[in-house]
């Protein structure tokens, strides 16, 4: 299961604070809406298996692709939607 999860939502980073993924377009990023009951967090978290909150730290609409940033806790979230808004990520 998790190959092909690999191969629909391509894993480009993973620890214990951060996942980020490529997000095709036609995919919600979350489930809920009018449109679908799940989104890419809900599968996410389902294949994946493990107990954990995922959060987006950025926003891509259903039609975009991109990098996806999911934060795997609140202070996460705030501290790179900050640095976001600021435009001081940095990669090391």
């Amino acid at each position: 299961m998790l190959k092909l999860l690999h191969k629909l939502f391509p894993k480009i980073h993973d620890d214990e604070h951060l996942l980020v993924v490529v997000k095709p377009a036609g995919v919600d990023v979350g489930g809920g809406s009018a449109r679908s009951a799940l989104g890419l967090i809900e599968i996410l978290a389902e294949l994946r298996g493990f107990d954990e909150t995922l959060e987006p730290v950025n926003r891509l609409s259903r039609h975009e692709s991109g990098i996806l940033l999911l934060a795997k806790n609140p202070a996460v979230v705030t501290e790179l939607r900050s640095k976001l808004r600021l435009m001081k990520v940095t990669q090391e």
